[in-house]
């Protein structure tokens, strides 16, 4: 062996080493990534398992999903307020769930509860009987209505126990969605009738009219939700569509829901919807004349463009109408002769 050769035989040995220890970290790490790529892999195969398991369908726990009012995690989520608000409400809210379907648009099978569909189909016969005051008919022939109705709502059921899955929404689902929507517009046709109750017998209470608790309670309370809808649409640039929505929506209350109410009342009693013209009456009714006219005056007059003096001029008209109509009340202006 040369010199140079006996020189750097060490180095070419300890190169040898390094190279050789350099392959077994590389298999080392190799055979850690291998194995931990086989614990995840057992992992979400046990976490699939699991999963499985907890969302596996039975009929206890869907029973007690459709008797649920909140779930767990948004009971949670709610303030103490929210709490307690909506546990006084819970009463009212579990009806409305047991008598209200609600559809997943996107899936169906979401949405698809067996049980509550089939409380559901039970108790929304007789809730529509109760919401449309049909007990005041107490027979049809020999048979009394509330048999019927239940008869009607045990075929119903019977017939979705019988063509249904506990797992998959059955085909004729979609239609419950109508069904809520109608449930919807009883709900509210029955809480309003509420409301007015509630405001007559506050009236009979304080010995105040009708009408003076509507425009003192009722309107402003009716009215705020289209305050903030048109203030909304007004911010964000559509000043068009807020302003047609101020005159269009109580234009269509007052023609679809006073005219077509009052035109069933007309055909269903044979008679016409009594109405007693009194000074607040007429007071009311010149009040909205006059802001009618004074809108589309000042729109004409400004090239159709609504100056910034209108807003405050309008809410003091208003506060001057509350005034005079409270003053018609007590008798100041006389009686309307008939």
């Amino acid at each position: 062996m040369s010199v140079w050769k006996r020189k750097h035989a060490p180095d070419q040995e300890q190169l040898v080493w390094n190279v050789d220890d350099e392959d077994a970290e590389i298999d080392d790490d190799q055979e850690r990534i291998d194995a931990v790529e086989i614990n995840e892999i057992n992992e979400d195969s046990s976490d699939d398992d699991i999963i499985s398991d907890i969302m596996e369908v039975t009929w206890k726990s869907e029973a007690i999903e459709a008797l649920k009012v909140f779930p767990a995690e948004e009971w949670k989520e709610f303030s103490l307020m929210q709490k307690i608000f909506n546990g006084v409400c819970s009463p009212v809210i579990w009806l409305m769930k047991m008598t209200t379907p609600i559809l997943d648009g996107d899936d169906l099978n979401k949405s698809w509860n067996l049980p509550l569909t089939l409380m559901q189909t039970f108790l929304i016969p007789i809730f529509i009987w109760l919401f449309t005051y049909q007990y005041k008919t107490a027979f049809v022939g020999p048979m009394p209505v509330i048999v019927i109705v239940l008869l009607v709502s045990i075929v119903l059921t019977t017939a979705v126990f019988f063509t249904a899955k506990l797992d998959t929404a059955p085909v004729y689902y979609p239609i419950y969605s109508f069904i809520g929507f109608v449930m919807s517009i009883l709900w509210i046709y029955v809480e309003a009738n509420e409301i007015v109750n509630i405001l007559t017998a506050f009236g009979v209470f304080w010995n105040v009219n009708t009408t003076i608790m509507g425009i003192l309670i009722l309107a402003p309370a009716n009215s705020i939700g289209d305050f903030v809808a048109d203030f909304g649409l007004s911010k964000i640039g559509k000043v068009e569509t807020a302003m047609g929505a101020i005159y269009a929506g109580p234009l269509m209350n007052l023609l679809i829901g006073v005219g077509l109410s009052c035109t069933i009342a007309n055909l269903t009693n044979g008679v016409p919807v009594p109405l007693d013209l009194t000074a607040i009456e007429l007071s009311m009714a010149a009040a909205v004349e006059l802001s009618l006219f004074m809108g589309i005056g000042v729109l004409i007059c400004y090239n159709f463009r609504f100056p910034k003096w209108v807003g405050p001029v309008f809410v003091g008209c208003y506060l001057v109408v509350l005034v005079i109509t409270i003053i018609a009340d007590t008798g100041a202006f006389g009686t309307v002769p008939k």
